[in-house]
């Protein structure tokens, strides 16, 4: 059986019947193995993307919708439709690797398969009908390396609902004395994720899971948020320059 073959037919028979087709189509996007093609500076030595590397993923452009989609493809053949042999480098990627990314960073709209194939767009309005049929929200607790990538401010670009719900929060949580947004890569992700960075008092996973469940029904589908301690020398280094969205 060719690569994605099950998809493809799917896609075909969404497109015929949309109606009583499209759950077949979703099926099949949990099992997925898309080519995505990028750009990585520095580029890859003996095929191992260097810690810090900048990925930049190739997108196409609606014009009349005025919104960027991921380029993704079903096999090879697909790819060389649109790409001259090795004028891009490839990465590899799930259906729920592709909601993280796109979820995570405001200048995708989703992503697009076979392009001048079945030509399918993944919006994130059909992400999120997806996610409500399935899986919640996907909120990480975890440590991050923030020493991969140049951490940047994120209180300008997170959504109001987001900050105002932490702040208020934060004002009724005792043991939280701080609170600093930024974004940074998880270790071997390519693309950056927001980080609550927390000055705090008492159990680390108490205080963690507190805001989590906070703000978990804020958050859009497949964005994720990690959490870490002001306290972490690389977070504490990382916050000098970044004015804190709440402070006791």
């Amino acid at each position: 059986m060719a690569e994605n073959e099950k998809l493809v037919k799917a896609m075909r028979d969404m497109k015929n019947d949309p109606q009583n087709k499209s759950g077949a189509f979703v099926d099949e996007l949990f099992n997925i193995s898309l080519i995505t093609p990028v750009s990585i500076n520095p580029q890859p030595k003996n095929g191992v993307v260097a810690p810090g590397s900048v990925i930049s993923y190739i997108t196409l452009h609606d014009g009349e919708k005025d919104k960027n989609f991921i380029m993704a493809f079903t096999d090879r053949d697909e790819y060389l439709k649109y790409f001259k042999a090795g004028s891009t480098q490839i990465m590899r990627h799930t259906y729920k690797e592709l909601v993280s990314i796109t979820m995570n960073h405001n200048r995708f709209d989703g992503f697009i398969i076979d392009a001048k194939g079945e030509n399918v767009a993944v919006t994130r309005e059909f992400m999120r009908r997806i996610a409500k049929a399935t899986v919640g929200v996907d909120v990480q607790n975890e440590k991050l390396d923030l020493s991969t990538a140049n951490a940047y401010n994120a209180a300008d670009t997170v959504k109001e609902e987001l900050k105002d719900t932490l702040t208020d929060y934060f004002a009724h949580t005792e043991n939280i004395k701080a609170c600093w947004l930024l974004f940074s890569k998880r270790q071997n992700e390519p693309e950056p994720v927001l980080v609550c960075v927390l000055d705090f008092d008492g159990d680390m996973r108490d205080t963690f899971s507190g805001v989590i469940n906070a703000v978990k029904a804020k958050l859009d589908v497949g964005q994720t948020i990690g959490m870490i301690s002001a306290d972490d020398k690389i977070a504490a280094e990382a916050i000098k320059n970044i004015k804190p969205i709440y402070q006791k």
